[in-house]
């Protein structure tokens, strides 16, 4: 399944819209502002949070939730290559890793490369092109890793 990430210009806190191939809506995802967790959000189109994520100021863990599944993140304050390692709560491992300019990022799981993730050049505001392979991951929890990514690195303050 294919996506674009779309942040919205005109919004409090980081927002974005999560949008098919064909431009149709179907997701958004919204940052709390001032929020001490830096917790993201992926809603319906009804208002339903159907994914979140809470990465605390202080730490370098994140807590993905998408249904039943969870998920934990270590997320490095600083380090030359981005790599993060995601656990999920039945075992399962998977890695987050970008390019040298953090760019293109894929997941990558025991089957090999399950997403991927790349920002688009010449956007007038952070638009991401997303692609989850059918079956192979819960595409929430992609999403919301696009998010925790714009964040990290995209980030006008960062």
């Amino acid at each position: 399944m294919r996506f674009i990430v779309k942040q919205r210009i005109m919004a409090f806190g980081k927002q974005y819209r999560v949008l098919d191939e064909d431009g149709n809506q179907l997701y958004e995802i919204s940052s709390m502002l001032l929020s001490a967790e830096r917790r993201k959000e992926v809603l319906d189109m009804q208002g339903n949070i159907v994914a979140w994520a809470e990465w605390p100021v202080l730490t370098g863990r994140a807590e993905l939730h998408a249904g039943v599944e969870r998920g934990d993140m270590e997320i490095p304050f600083m380090s030359m290559t981005p790599r993060w390692e995601l656990s999920m709560g039945n075992g399962a491992q998977y890695a987050v890793e970008g390019d040298f300019l953090r760019l293109d990022f894929s997941v990558t799981g025991s089957t090999g490369i399950i997403a991927t993730i790349g920002k688009r050049l010449l956007a007038f505001s952070d638009t991401y092109e997303v692609e989850v392979r059918e079956n192979a991951f819960n595409s929430t929890f992609v999403l919301l890793l696009t998010a925790l990514i714009d964040h990290k690195y995209h980030s006008d303050k960062n």
